[in-house]
C-alpha cells in the first residue's frame, strides 16, 4: 500500500520499488531514495527512507490514520528549492547603476539631485545648484529680465552686461549671497547681512554694469564712476539662509515688489524654495503681516566704483574698481 500524501509520480515509483523488493527477496535494500517533482509547491522532494528486514517500506505516514508519525531526522523529507538563474554580472551592474541614478535624482529637469534637498531642508549654504535652478525658473517666467546667469561666471568674470533691466544673484567671494538689480542706470546690490561691496563683488558688479557705453559722450573712456545703492535689508537670523533670501529679493523684483520694504517669514523660506522648485515655478516669498519698512530703516547708503571702458579690457588683466563709501 502506498504512504499517504503522496504525489501520482511518488506513488507509481513505490509500486516500482515494492516489485523489484519482490523479485530479489533475498538481498533486500537498507535504504530507498524517492526523487519526485510537487506540481502544487512547484518543488522537488527527495525522500529516504529504511527499509525494514521484512522488505516492508517503514513509511513516515500511520496508514490508520493518515496522519504522519514522528521519524527520526534521517527520515524526514527534505526540500531544494530550485535555484534562480544568476545574472549575468554586466546585467547586474547596469540594473544597481539605473537603480541608483533614479533614487539620486530630485528635479532632474532642474539638474538638481537628492543631496541638494537635503542641504536645503537640513538648512545648510546653498549651492550653485539651487541658485541656478531658482534663476532658471525665473527666466522661464520672465524672458524679458536680463541677467539670470550662472553665478560661476563671476569668478572668471564673464557675466554678459545687463543693458536695461537685469537681476543677478552674485557671489560676493566671502561665502555670502547677494542679489544685484540694474533699472536703467540705477544699479543697487541686496544683502540680508548689510556687508558692503567686497573686492570680488566689486570686479563682478562693473563686469554685469560698469562698462562705459562708447556711443555716451556723457562718460570719458575709462573715467566714468558707477554709483551702487546699497539699502539695509532687514538682517537674516544665522548664518546659512543668505543664499535662500537672495533668491527670495530676485523673485520679488521679478514680480515688481519691492524687497527692502518687506519682512520675511525666515522659518518658511527653505520650505517654500523647496515646493517652487519641485513645481517648477517661482512665486513671492512669504512675509510677515507688519508694517512696511521705513526709509529711515532703509537708509541711503552709497558706494561708487570706477567704470571700465570696453576698450580697454585684456583677457588676463582684472577690471579696475575701488571702492568708496558716501
Amino acid at each position: 500500500m502506498a504512504p499517504v500524501g503522496l504525489s501520482p509520480t511518488c506513488v507509481t515509483m513505490h509500486q516500482q520499488e515494492e516489485r523489484d523488493a519482490q523479485a530479489q527477496p533475498t538481498s533486500p535494500a537498507r535504504q530507498t531514495v524517492d526523487i519526485c517533482c510537487d506540481a502544487q509547491t512547484k518543488r522537488i522532494k527527495i525522500i529516504i527512507r529504511r527499509l525494514s528486514t521484512s522488505n516492508e517500506l517503514a513509511s513516515p505516514w500511520d496508514q490508520r490514520t493518515g496522519t504522519k508519525r514522528k521519524t527520526s531526522p534521517t527520515e524526514d523529507c527534505q526540500f531544494i528549492s530550485p535555484k534562480k538563474p544568476r545574472p549575468s554580472p554586466d546585467s547586474k551592474f547596469i540594473n544597481h547603476t539605473d537603480w541608483k541614478a533614479e533614487s539620486d535624482l530630485w528635479v532632474p529637469e532642474l539638474g538638481l539631485r537628492a543631496k541638494d534637498r537635503v542641504l536645503l531642508t537640513d538648512g545648510e549654504w546653498l549651492t550653485d545648484n539651487h541658485i541656478v535652478a531658482a534663476q532658471q525658473l525665473l527666466h522661464r517666467q520672465f524672458p524679458a529680465l536680463e541677467g539670470l546667469q550662472e553665478p560661476v561666471l563671476g569668478n572668471v568674470l564673464q557675466f554678459k552686461p545687463i543693458v536695461s533691466d537685469g537681476i543677478q544673484v552674485i557671489q560676493n567671494g566671502s561665502n555670502h549671497w547677494v542679489t544685484l538689480r540694474k533699472l536703467g542706470e540705477k544699479v543697487k546690490v541686496m544683502d540680508s547681512k548689510n556687508m558692503g561691496l567686497t573686492r570680488q563683488l566689486t570686479h563682478q558688479v562693473i563686469n554685469l554694469c560698469g562698462v562705459v557705453d562708447s556711443n555716451n559722450d556723457d562718460d570719458e573712456a575709462g573715467n566714468g564712476t558707477l554709483e551702487v545703492r546699497l539699502p539695509r535689508m532687514h538682517r537674516q537670523r544665522g548664518s546659512s539662509d543668505c543664499g535662500v533670501f537672495a533668491v527670495a529679493y530676485a523673485t520679488e523684483m521679478a514680480f515688481q515688489g519691492n524687497p527692502e520694504l518687506v519682512v520675511y517669514e525666515q522659518k518658511r523660506l527653505r520650505r517654500h524654495l523647496e515646493a517652487c522648485l519641485e513645481c517648477r515655478e517661482m512665486k513671492p516669498f512669504p512675509k510677515k503681516a507688519c508694517k512696511e519698512r521705513t526709509a529711515r530703516e532703509i537708509g541711503e547708503r552709497m558706494q561708487v566704483v570706477q567704470r571700465i571702458n570696453p576698450q580697454h579690457l585684456s583677457t588676463n588683466a582684472e577690471p579696475v574698481g575701488h571702492q568708496r563709501s558716501t
